[in-house]
């Protein structure tokens, strides 16, 4: 137990525990039949980080159980946590990576950063969680070889499970939860991967052959994915690479109409690389079916202070599908953020949906993000774009239902420390969703919030905040608005 500072060996684990106090004038998050209620909330938490010879890891883990004066059908328990952990067995050899995810989000769609929502029958919990050993073996400056095995597993579930699924939401009215159905699925995954050494000079090979298979409900049941790609890479420049590939995939899934793609896959593209804090990757190529491009970048900006990333991607994909590839795509900061491992960028919470909550079956989804941060002596300010749009390509056979969405949010955040002991953040977001590919219904978001953070000793600090959420829907004009103000003592030990 103690302090153990940034980029210092040994371990470091910090519990703590959390009581707030708080106010909500709309607990259930709708327009009509407004209910509000004090609450308490309890928060124990743990923060530990290790850096050893053997053992590199972070992981954070904070269950809150909220309950309600007068609005005890509302009580829930959510949990939040994330944990990265790689352990050398054989040193240069034999590995262990296992990783860890679970939040909680709106079924309807909220803010991609938010963990707020509505109603406890509306609440998703996601978790995933994976472990995998793999090796490694080198061949000189020949080549480089790895193969691995991980073992998945993602669970997608409603908070209230005892209330019907059929509920009357104030834009859909009584549906079937937006054509969700909680899943859970078992993924089985084995590669391998070689790939050219330093003998090849500016020119870099790459082979991989993985395979995945799923045991699981709905679109997973007897599903499974595998492809076999060799790519190339050639450094033109210092700072320009040439980037192609070519392979077969084959794609299996339990959809209606049945999900079955077997083909060629290919892309072709450049990574521009002009300084130690900047590069660009851009691809177009044919995989899952259909060509696409593919784009992630990040740079610094006017100097070190200004960072800008932004991303493209398109690929088939369901919402718990996307839990687990950002469980393989992400890691964590030093404090327990996601990012992503590739370019550095902010990640989403895991489990997160953004504005187009969940759905069942596969969809095409488009998504587009960019995020620039800046900072001051004592301000830091982050300003994101995020677009998503999903179109239907094959239902879960449990529900049969799919709709076409398209949402997009742009947020403001700032930080400021006011003095030694006192912090300061805020921010500013909205946000449009349309559902029905423009025969649906559209919806508006508004949202803004202050916290006040003041450290009352070395290991206890208070905290006030207060947020406004606003949500217009055309469908029947209403508009659903709430007021949350929250107090919270919080002691580390």
């Amino acid at each position: 137990m103690g302090s153990l500072p940034v980029g210092e060996v040994g371990w470091f684990v910090q519990p703590s525990l959390s009581l707030s106090v708080g106010f909500d004038d709309n607990v259930r998050f709708t327009a009509k039949d407004r209910r509000s209620d004090v609450f308490v909330a309890v928060s124990p938490a743990i923060l530990v980080r290790a850096d050893t010879p053997r053992i590199s890891a972070t992981a954070t883990y904070a269950p809150a159980a909220t309950f309600y004066l007068s609005e005890s059908a509302e009580n829930r328990i959510l949990h939040t946590g994330t944990a990265r952990a790689l352990a050398t067995l054989v040193q240069d050899r034999l590995f262990l990576d296992a990783r860890a995810a679970a939040s909680s989000s709106d079924l309807f769609g909220t803010f991609g950063e938010d963990t707020v929502g509505g109603a406890r029958r509306n609440q998703i919990q996601t978790v995933s969680a994976s472990i995998s050993p793999y090796a490694v073996q080198r061949f000189g400056g020949l080549a480089v070889a790895r193969t691995g095995y991980i073992f998945s597993v993602t669970d997608q579930s409603r908070q209230d499970s005892s209330r019907p699924v059929f509920i009357d939401d104030p834009v859909f009215g009584p549906i079937r939860a937006r054509s969700f159905t909680p899943t859970s699925f078992i993924s089985h995954t084995g590669y391998l991967t070689v790939t050219s050494g330093e003998d090849f000079g500016r020119l870099l090979l790459t082979g991989n052959l993985q395979g995945t298979t799923y045991d699981g409900d709905g679109i997973y049941d007897g599903a499974g994915r595998w492809e076999a790609v060799f790519g190339a890479g050639y450094g033109v420049t210092r700072w320009l690479f040439a980037l192609g590939e070519i392979g077969y995939e084959s794609l299996k899934y339990n959809t209606v109409p049945k999900t079955d793609i077997s083909g060629p896959i290919w892309s072709v593209g450049a990574r521009l690389v002009p300084s130690d804090t900047s590069e660009l990757t851009v691809r177009y190529g044919r995989r899952d079916g259909y060509n696409a491009w593919q784009v992630d970048g990040a740079t610094n900006l006017f100097g070190p202070r200004t960072r800008l990333f932004a991303s493209y991607s398109d690929r088939l994909t369901s919402t718990a599908l996307r839990a687990a590839e950002l469980l393989q795509t992400t890691t964590l900061d030093p404090f327990g953020n996601p990012i992503f491992t590739a370019s550095g960028a902010p990640a989403p919470i895991s489990g997160n949906t953004g504005l187009l909550g969940f759905q069942d079956g596969l969809y095409r989804t488009r998504t587009v993000s960019a995020a620039i941060s800046h900072t001051l002596p004592r301000d830091t300010f982050v300003l994101s774009v995020n677009h998503e749009n999903r179109r239907p390509f094959a239902a879960d056979p449990r529900s049969r239902q799919q709709v076409a969405t398209e949402g997009t949010s742009v947020g403001l955040s700032w930080s400021r420390p006011l003095d030694e002991l006192t912090n300061l953040t805020s921010f500013v977001r909205y946000g449009v969703r349309s559902i029905g590919g423009g025969r649906g219904s559209d919806s508006t978001f508004y949202s803004l919030g202050a916290t006040l953070t003041h450290a009352l000793s070395d290991t206890l600090s208070g905290a006030l905040s207060y947020r406004l959420d606003v949500r217009d829907d055309d469908i029947g004009n209403d508009t659903i608005y709430r007021n949350l103000v929250v107090a919270t003592v919080r002691k580390t030990f």
